[in-house]
């Protein structure tokens, strides 16, 4: 019948266990009160039946050895009481018995199944219990049974902590105690051990477990006490972050809101402005992520805020122009190409002061580094004959400056022409190239474009005189540099051939 009763609380036990999905809290140390009933079961009991005719008051300490098992060391006072029998007459009777207890054991409680607000356990283990008997039965005992000493103890079974707040829980058992000696009753026949039913309930006091997390952050107890982090506060540096995010996704200092002193919060770096908490130039622009937010208004996540191809910091700092202005001046040109192509002041509209845009003057063909070529002078009047010449066959290979066959032929027709009127000619030769490779080095490729056909018209017999040479690099394309072919009608030469009066008005 016991067997069975036990058979039934364990499946109960488990039945609950798979039912529940939350685990209960892990605590470290537990120091609990407990209040016992007890049913002595002795020889007398045994005919007489049990009575919940006794009591033990017993503290303990209690603290984890692993996930599921705990350790307890517990010691109490009691005393238990009952009815003698007399065998002789086989009748109750033959006066009573009351014995004081003092009971010291070491226990182990498993608990396999922890939940959310209570945890079943099995218990067992040994100690040992001093007893003095107050009261001794009138039957005479068959064996000299001593009144007092100790005796050792063997506790075993069930019980079921249940969480009434944080830091206090009610416990709950049922067990017994199984003494090594015979005579607690003061009765000694040599046949059966005494034995000491329970019911008891308590109260626990409990204390963190290292292992736990009571902020919440995503850290234990022990490692934040190794971190230096507040096991209490789930942002201890208060950046936003939880202390736990720092540690084991963002790799920050959980005790540094400004992990790497650019001026920003890791937590606002994180969520607000998506940079790098742990890198103070996220774009690697020159300035600090949080001079980019708070001071310049930039984009910390964008070199060049602007786009006009100058990095944010050498707007800032080298060249003192607005990241946030493709064209500092207003002058028509972006700063990059006043600072990298025609190296004039980004800072100033009319960079040689003559009165004429930096932008104009680009687009007007003028120098914006002279002013004295500002203002146009009147040009002297043609009043006879002008020829176009057409030079739609005048193209060259991509990165070739030398003439074709077929070039020449074109040339030839030119010279053939201009020779007759070679007093009072000018010749203009204006070289171009694509875009394919820099600006610079398109400048020199379309100079050398010019010149080849130059030299090819004085070798043959021009007077070099009458020439001007001009070169545009990519900057007057006939056609969209977008496709192969395209870019081939750009890489070209014009020749402009006109006759003027010896007498200029």
């Amino acid at each position: 019948m016991k067997k069975n009763i036990l058979l039934m609380i364990f499946m109960i036990f488990s039945f609950l266990s798979f039912n529940t999905y939350a685990q209960m809290k892990d605590y470290g140390l537990k120091v609990g009160l407990q209040f016992s009933g007890i049913m002595p079961y002795t020889e007398f009991e045994v005919e007489n039946g049990l009575s919940m005719s006794s009591y033990l008051a017993r503290g303990f300490l209690r603290f984890e050895l692993a996930d599921v098992i705990n350790a307890e060391f517990g010691a109490g006072y009691g005393n238990i009481t009952g009815d003698a029998f007399n065998f002789v007459t086989n009748a109750k009777g033959g006066g009573s018995y009351s014995t004081k207890i003092i009971p010291l054991d070491v226990r182990l409680l498993i608990m396999p199944f922890e939940m959310k607000n209570w945890n079943p356990y099995l218990y067992g283990g040994f100690g040992m219990l001093n007893y003095t008997v107050g009261i001794k039965p009138i039957v005479a005992s068959p064996i000299a049974a001593g009144t007092e000493g100790w005796t050792g103890i063997i506790p075993f079974g069930i019980g079921t902590e249940i969480k009434m707040s944080e830091d206090i829980l009610v416990d709950f058992a049922f067990g017994a105690t199984y003494a090594l000696k015979d005579n607690l009753n003061a009765y000694d026949d040599n046949s059966n051990k005494d034995l000491l039913f329970n019911i008891s309930a308590g109260l626990v006091f409990t204390g963190e477990s290292s292992s736990s997390d009571k902020d919440k952050d995503g850290l234990t107890k022990a490692e934040e006490l190794e971190l230096g982090t507040d096991p209490n506060n789930p942002d201890t540096d208060g950046d936003g972050l939880k202390d736990g995010d720092e540690i084991n996704v963002y790799k920050t200092d959980p005790l540094n809101p400004d992990s790497d002193s650019d001026g920003l919060k890791d937590g606002e770096e994180v969520f607000t402005f998506q940079t790098n908490p742990n890198l103070a130039d996220t774009d690697s622009d020159g300035l600090r992520d949080g001079d980019e937010v708070n001071t310049h208004r930039t984009d910390p996540k964008n070199a060049d805020s602007d786009g006009d191809r100058l990095n944010d910091g050498d707007e800032v700092l080298k060249y003192k122009t607005d990241p946030l202005k493709t064209d500092t001046d207003f002058d028509g040109l972006s700063d990059y190409e006043e600072v990298m192509t025609y190296k004039t002041n980004p800072l100033k509209a009319d960079t040689d002061g003559g009165s004429v845009t930096d932008g104009k003057e680009i687009t007007n063909k003028t120098n914006p580094l002279d002013p004295s070529d500002d203002i146009k002078k009147p040009e002297p009047k043609e009043v006879s004959r002008e020829w176009t010449f057409s030079t739609d066959k005048l193209f060259f290979a991509l990165d070739k400056y030398k003439l074709s066959d077929e070039g020449k032929n074109t040339l030839n027709e030119v010279y053939d022409e201009v020779s007759k009127y070679e007093s009072g000619t000018s010749i203009e030769i204006s070289g171009h190239a694509d875009a394919t490779c820099s600006d610079a080095y398109n400048m020199s490729l379309s100079e050398k474009r010019a010149n080849a056909v130059k030299d090819y018209f004085i070798s043959r017999g021009l007077d070099q005189n009458i020439f001007t040479v001009k070169w545009f690099g990519e900057r007057n394309p006939i056609a969209p540099n977008d496709t192969p072919g395209n870019r081939a009608s750009n890489r070209r030469v014009e020749v402009k051939a006109k006759g003027m009066t010896i007498d200029v008005k």
